[in-house]
């Protein structure tokens, strides 16, 4: 019964000192505070093919450039950005498709 006691306790000791030396080779995550707005959202239009996307403050040349916003939430975007659709294609101030292409279901 000794011996097993000494068991369970250098086992415990050992465990504790491994999570110890594990916890030292994690290094910290960096603190780095990202600039004002970049998490807001934006409704972001194609220039090519003028069609709107939902994304944030960072930098995205692949989704186009911010076109209207910023907005707190996502949903708010999505809102905007589907009263923005012009279907005829004839106006480049609006959105002439959205992406996904049925995130506009069910949007007043």
């Amino acid at each position: 019964m000794r011996y097993l006691s000494s068991l369970c306790l250098l086992a415990l000791v050992c465990t504790a000192h491994a999570q110890q030396n594990l916890m030292n080779t994690i290094p910290p995550v960096p603190t780095t505070t990202l600039p004002p707005g970049t998490l807001d959202y934006w409704v972001r239009r194609g220039t090519a093919d003028g069609i709107c996307r939902i994304g944030t403050g960072l930098p995205a040349p692949v989704i186009g450039p911010k076109f209207k916003g910023p907005f707190d939430t996502r949903a708010e975007a999505v809102k905007v950005m589907c009263r923005l659709v012009d279907k005829a294609k004839t106006d480049p101030l609006k959105c002439w498709g959205v992406m996904p292409a049925d995130a506009c279901v069910g949007i007043p």
